[in-house]
């Protein structure tokens, strides 16, 4: 361009070459224009102890930047994250809370720019007795006495859950957890003589993502 002035619209140097007939051409200073890092990241989540939740990033000033640097921030502190994504579980944020994060993008270490921020809850799995509990029922049909007998599984609700009120139990006849009981309250065992192991997955169904033991 030749004109005396410009205004610039993309990022780059920008200086000027003088020329006075049959002068020597003279140079400007040089003007670095630098594009701002633009950052958006996903998003609110709610996840359950033992879950990852990645909080991802998108900067749409991507083909302007050249060497973008980034810090990620938790409740207002640095993590000390660098990376254009972050992992979020267990491991650094505490189980039971709700923490926000936003990400900080640096071009060239001198343009910078903060994201938006996102929440991300952690919410506890379900507290469950995992020693095996004994169930004895006796066979008390005396026309048979073939070892299967009736029992109520739902009788064994604060053994299993050490008495944590409003958790939903499932009971399976399989460790894989794919053979329900759909009768917990009068369920027959299926073998004789006297020994079965029934399989119980406790749910807290009142929070989403619903968290299971």
């Amino acid at each position: 361009q030749t004109n005396a002035s410009i205004t610039p619209t993309l990022p780059g140097d920008y200086y000027v070459i003088v020329s006075n007939n049959s002068c020597s051409d003279v140079q400007s200073n040089t003007i670095r224009i630098i594009a701002n890092p633009n950052i958006t990241i996903q998003t609110d989540q709610i996840i359950c102890e033992g879950d990852t939740y990645t909080i991802t990033s998108n900067n749409t000033n991507a083909s302007l930047n050249t060497n973008v640097t980034y810090e990620w921030y938790k409740d207002g502190l640095p993590t000390g994250i660098t990376t254009p994504s972050y992992d979020v579980n267990a491991s650094n944020q505490t189980v039971n809370t709700t923490a926000t994060y936003y990400l900080v993008a640096t071009e060239q270490n001198t343009c910078t720019f903060t994201s938006n921020t996102v929440s991300v809850t952690i919410n506890a799995l379900p507290v469950v007795n995992t020693t095996p509990i004994l169930f004895e029922q006796c066979d008390y049909i005396p026309s048979t006495l073939d070892g299967i007998a009736e029992m109520n599984l739902t009788s064994l609700y604060d053994i299993i859950t050490n008495a944590t009120p409003g958790l939903t139990l499932y009971y399976y006849q399989d460790a894989g957890l794919t053979n329900a009981i759909t009768n917990p309250t009068n369920y027959s065992n299926t073998s004789s003589p006297f020994n079965q192991t029934i399989y119980v997955k406790a749910v807290n169904e009142a929070i989403t993502p619903n968290c299971t033991s």
